[in-house]
């Protein structure tokens, strides 16, 4: 007695067509078991490939890392001015500096602005932003960075 095809796909005994050997699409059964991969013969060793990396990354942020990690501040800072001045109609500081503190995971974990910025529409965006940016990792102990900004 022969089975029609889409029976033998479902029961899993046909692969399906156009997949590879030993894949099918419906139960997720395997035809044949000589599949080949292109993984390696040998088993990867996870943390040595961890280590590698985390060796690969520098001590601390150069002045290229940092420039980098404030692109998104000051990102942050236009669209942050901007709706400060949309609900507010003023924003007060001319020049302002935005200081963090950067852990070794590139992530902000601390955002100190001026005292008059500080308890604004604009200093709540900006508090709201600080965790979206990103600088590169190191491997060293956090580092406090400043920039300053001229607001026009």
């Amino acid at each position: 007695m022969s089975l029609p095809f889409s029976l033998l796909l479902v029961l899993g005994i046909v692969g399906t067509p156009g997949a590879p050997a030993g894949v099918t699409s419906t139960t997720g059964a395997v035809a044949d078991a000589s599949v080949e991969t292109d993984a390696p013969s040998e088993p990867v060793n996870v943390k040595s490939r961890l280590a590698e990396r985390y060796q690969a990354l520098p001590t601390t942020l150069d002045r290229d890392g940092l420039a980098e990690g404030f692109q998104g501040v000051s990102r942050s800072v236009d669209q942050c001015v901007s709706r400060q001045l949309k609900i507010d109609g003023e924003f007060a500081e001319q020049t302002l500096s935005v200081d963090v503190t950067v852990g070794p995971d590139g992530k902000v974990s601390r955002l100190l602005l001026p005292r008059p910025v500080r308890k604004t529409i604009f200093g709540a965006c900006m508090q709201a932003h600080s965790s979206r940016w990103r600088f590169p990792p190191f491997t060293g102990r956090p580092i406090k960075a400043s920039k300053r900004f001229i607001v026009r």
